[in-house]
Parts: structure tokens; C-alpha cells; sequence
């Protein structure tokens, strides 16, 4: 057995044994091409890849994805080798916090993850929502975050620390959002998807529900005007809304500190 880089080669055998992850299918062929050229893209090999990891670096955090195993080679602690892999290179770049997100339903993963010493930090909640035209909402775009109370933004499934640059980029674009009425307060933060074609990500903080809704008949029109086709809303509350509001599913956003 080895734990080597990915192949271009690779990629038939394993988009094979990733066909039926969920009930739905799979995304890693959409976002094959993305994870290779981004680099850390890991194979388990037995002759042939049975197992697959990527790991994507950003400052002192390393967030870890798309972890799969080949049915046939289960129960081997494969994962389990991927993941201390992804670690030790972590640490010998000096990177803290591990990061990874695990749907809260899938209790083998959640045991696993738990035995290496990650603790659940938060749990998110996933909705889709269809773009509309819409007139009826209020916002207001805001240049400055209280990083305490509102510590994430969403980027291609990807949990990162809000920073003041970060913000900065944001609203240069309009990108973030904000609905406050009396002493209630929702914020939308959008993101374009890397890896998916015509797809929003929307974090959004707050559950207030006439906030909220105003945050998403605005974040319907953005897309409608914009020709987005998907909108993905994810937040740490359970969101009230009168919206078309399709939950998903519900993660665990998984911690690990490193060193």
C-alpha cells in the first residue's frame, strides 16, 4: 500500500468508485480538474487507487475534503491513513487547526473523525432556494462585521475565518448584506462557486424570520438578475422564512487543533 499524489490517470478509476457515494450520485467529478490543479489531492493505492483525500491550505488552517473509500476495501483504516497524512503535513507546515465538515446522519464518519481527536465546533444547516424576480425586500450593504459574532463565510464548501481583507473584497462587490429591524438583525454573505457552474453560496446569520426573508428575496432577485440557476444557502441557525426553503441536510463542522 502507499499514500502518493494524485495522477491525471487516476481519475476513470476513482470517479468509479465515488458513482454512489449518496443516494444522488457524487460530486467529485465536478470538482476533480478544481482539487487537482489546486494541489493535495491524495490517493490511497492497493494496485489501484482505492481511497481519495484532498486537503486545501489557507493561512494557519488546513480544511479537509471528499475523503472516500472503495466499498470493497472498507473497514481497513484506509481513512483513516488519508487523514493522518493530510496531519502530518499540516504540521510540518506549521498549519494549527484541522477543519473538516460531516453530515451530522453519518455516524460511522462522526466516529471516526471523533477517535482522531476532532470535536464538533458547530453544526450548519443546508437549504437550496430558486431564483425569483423580486421587488419586496429591504437591505442594506454593509462594509464591517463583528468577526466574534459572525466568525465564518461560506466559499466553494469551504468554512473560512472572516478578516478584515476578507470583508473588504466582499463589499467591494455587494456582496455582503444586512436586514435589521428594531433590535433584529440578519446578515448574507455571497459567494460565487468555484467548482459549479451558475451557483451562489449564501451564509447567513440570524433567524429572525421577516429579516431573513428580506435577505433572501433579495439574494432570489440577485440570482434571477445575475442568471444563477442554483442557490445554496447554508446557516448555524434553523432558518424561519416563508421562502421556498428546501432543507437538505444538516453537517457538523468538525475542529481539530493540530499543535
Amino acid at each position: 500500500m502507499q499514500i502518493r499524489f494524485a495522477k491525471l490517470s487516476d481519475k476513470a478509476r476513482v470517479l468509479d468508485f465515488c458513482k454512489n457515494t449518496f443516494p444522488w450520485g457524487d460530486y467529485i467529478e465536478q470538482v476533480w480538474n478544481f482539487w487537482y490543479k489546486e494541489g493535495y489531492l491524495l490517493i490511497f493505492e492497493r494496485i489501484n487507487p482505492v481511497g481519495l483525500i484532498h486537503a486545501y491550505f489557507y493561512n494557519s488552517l488546513v480544511w479537509i475534503e471528499g475523503i472516500r473509500v472503495d466499498k470493497n476495501f472498507r473497514h481497513q483504516k484506509i481513512a483513516t491513513h488519508l487523514i493522518s497524512k493530510i496531519e502530518k503535513i499540516s504540521k510540518r507546515n506549521s498549519v494549527k487547526f484541522s477543519y473538516m465538515l460531516i453530515d451530522v446522519q453519518n455516524m460511522p464518519s462522526m466516529n471516526l473523525v471523533k477517535s482522531l481527536g476532532y470535536k464538533i465546533n458547530c453544526q450548519w444547516n443546508f437549504y437550496t432556494l430558486e431564483p425569483k424576480q423580486n421587488s419586496n425586500f429591504k437591505i442594506n450593504f454593509i462594509d464591517h462585521l463583528n468577526k466574534s459574532q459572525f466568525p465564518f463565510y461560506i466559499d466553494s464548501w469551504r468554512w473560512f475565518p472572516l478578516t478584515n481583507k476578507i470583508i473588504l473584497e466582499l463589499n467591494k462587490k455587494n456582496q455582503i448584506v444586512e436586514s435589521k429591524i428594531g433590535n433584529n438583525l440578519s446578515i448574507g454573505i455571497i459567494t460565487h462557486s468555484k467548482h459549479f457552474e451558475k451557483t451562489i453560496l449564501v451564509t447567513i446569520y440570524g433567524s429572525d424570520k421577516i429579516c431573513t426573508d428580506n435577505i433572501l428575496s433579495y439574494i432570489q432577485n440577485y440570482a434571477s438578475e445575475n442568471h444563477i440557476e442554483r442557490i445554496q444557502v447554508l446557516s448555524p441557525e434553523k432558518l424561519l422564512s416563508e421562502k421556498e426553503l428546501d432543507l437538505k441536510l444538516e453537517f457538523n463542522h468538525m475542529k481539530k487543533k493540530l499543535f
